[in-house]
Parts: structure tokens; sequence; C-alpha cells
């Protein structure tokens, strides 16, 4: 970047955190595929119904807001027959999938064509009912839509791609360690510097969150017999890490001086400030990879505890699964 001019450079920052998303890709050609052996065979429409529900389930922006750009066909209160309609950067809700016929007209009289997958869109009004519009998007029809945010895959694939170095790390970690204590082990050395205030730092340290925990696919239904040693964040039952942010620490920090066993059950990794007394919402830190999870009590009586445990303090890990 050393020979870019400014403009290059401003091009080239506004590109590096923008890739094709896999799964908004995956999911339309399959919607696609659907949409030719539907109009093929002609199937009824409970047989659309069944692979609406198909998509549906797989889909996961379902009442999420989207910003669309394309040609939609619209169903309003005042005109409940479908009309079509051009949209600009149109704020919608995602309703999951649809099946939408081509509407022709032939001879001063409109025809349904071939069935054609949609986008099932939801539009809110300012009308004092409350009552929403709702539109069909063929895909066909769609020139761009903007996600609320990327799918896990893409957040896979962009780490993999830009950081190639720590991603090696943690693929490293899986593929050579012979048990779930050795890859924690592992990676106890593994940090990531990122400036809170910069958008690009954020981004990359959520999509090296989500590779490390699409790689290292920790058992998150069975707990571990897990036995600790050193700094650990304990959380009240009203307090809870940020799941995509980092923690808002009114936790109570702790240091286990002697190791202590305990059921945890993990929910998932977090990358968070290795120094987690001051405030980390703002400035540079350090990140490094935590266990968030859940701790039984040692009775029966005692409620569970939610623990935010760095990789390094963790001495031995292992499922429940594996020791029945």
């Amino acid at each position: 970047m050393a020979d870019m001019t400014p403009q290059e450079s401003a091009v080239f920052d506004r590109l590096r955190m923008s890739m094709e998303d896999p799964y908004i890709d995956r999911m339309m050609q399959r919607a696609l595929e659907y949409e030719a052996a539907i109009n093929e065979t002609e199937a009824s429409k409970d047989e659309r119904a069944e692979i609406v529900n198909t998509l549906d389930r797989e889909w996961i922006y379902s009442g999420q807001e989207l910003v669309v750009t394309g040609d939609i066909w619209m169903v309003t209160p005042e005109q409940p027959m479908p009309h079509r309609v051009s949209v600009v950067d149109r704020k919608v809700i995602s309703n999951g999938f649809m099946f939408d016929p081509d509407r022709l007209e032939f001879e001063g009289e409109m025809m349904e064509g071939l069935q054609r997958a949609s986008h099932a869109l939801i539009i809110p009004t300012d009308r004092t009912d409350g009552l929403a519009n709702y539109a069909a998007m063929h895909l066909a029809d769609v020139r761009h839509i903007e996600y609320p945010y990327p799918s896990p895959e893409l957040r896979q694939q962009r780490f993999r791609y830009h950081f190639e170095r720590q991603a090696d790390e943690i693929d490293d970690a899986y593929l050579r360690a012979k048990n779930d204590t050795e890859m924690l082990h592992m990676l106890h050395d593994f940090q990531f510097d990122a400036n809170m205030a910069d958008p690009e730092d954020v981004q990359a340290l959520m999509d090296g969150q989500e590779y490390l925990n699409r790689i290292l696919d920790l058992d998150t239904r069975m707990p571990y017999v897990v036995t600790m040693l050193g700094m650990i964040a304990v959380f009240s039952s009203e307090e809870t890490p940020k799941t995509n942010q980092t923690v808002t620490v009114s936790a109570q920090m702790a240091t286990v001086t002697k190791p202590i066993k305990r059921l945890l059950t993990v929910n998932r990794v977090l990358l968070q400030p290795n120094d987690l007394t001051g405030e980390t919402t703002i400035g540079s830190h350090r990140f490094i990879p935590y266990i968030d999870g859940h701790a039984e009590g040692k009775v029966k009586t005692e409620p569970r505890q939610r623990l935010l445990v760095p990789f390094s303090s963790i001495m031995w890990a292992e499922s429940v699964r594996d020791i029945l």
C-alpha cells in the first residue's frame, strides 16, 4: 500500500472487508434450483409451501431489516392487488421466502405465468392503524440487497483471507491437538490487537471470533469437566458478556490460586481484552480467547455461575461426552 495514492488507499480500505457471501450465494442458488424444479413438475401449492419452509428454516435473516434495490410486487391495504414498484435503498423486513408468479398481460387481461423464487418482504409504514405493506421480490429482479450483518461463513472466509497467519495458528491447533485440552493449550498465546474506534478492526475482531468458534468446534451440548487456575471473570445472574462486543465488566475479577475443578457448559468462544479491569469498549486493546460458559454449583441448591475463562487459565478440559 506504500505506493498507492490517497484515493487508491481509500478505495482499498472500503473493499478490505468486502467479499461475496458464500451463504447468500448458496441460498439463492438453492432457491433458483427449486424454482426450476417447481415449474418443470408443476408442483402443487402444498409442495411449494413445503419447499418454502425448508428455505426459511435455514434463512438467518428472517425478521431482520434489509435494504433493497430493485423491482417488487407490492400489496397494500389500499391496493390489495399486486402492483409493480421500483425501489432504491428501501428498508424492509425479511419474511423469508415465497414463490410468486410472473404476471403477464394477454389481450388486455392479466395472466399468471411461471412461479418465481422470491424474497417475502414486510414494508413498515407510518399508518395510524399500524398496518404494513407486503411484497414479493423475485430473485431475478434484485439489483442489490444490504444485509444487517455478515453470515458466519463470510466472517470465516474473510478472516482466513485477510489474517492468514492467525487463521493458520487456529487451524494448526485444531489439526495437531490430540484432545481439547491440548488444543486450548496450543492457543494460550493467541492474540489479536484491535482499536475499538476503528470499524475495520472491530469487524476483523468479530471475524476472528467466528473463525475460532467454527474451527475449534467445542462441545456446546454437553458440559466439560474443567480444571482452572489463574484469572477468571465471574458474572452475576443479571450480567452477561455482549455477544459481538467487548464485555462491560462490572463482573467480579477473581484469581484462582489453587486448581479447582468444575462442570462448565460452553456457550461460545469470545475474543476479549487480556485486561478486563479497565474500560474495554474504547481505545486499543490486546484481545485473547476466552471460554464464555456456565459453571454448575458444587451442590444442587447452588445456582449456575456465568464465567469468562481465558484459555490460559484452563489446565484441563474434557467433555462429559468423552468421559461417559
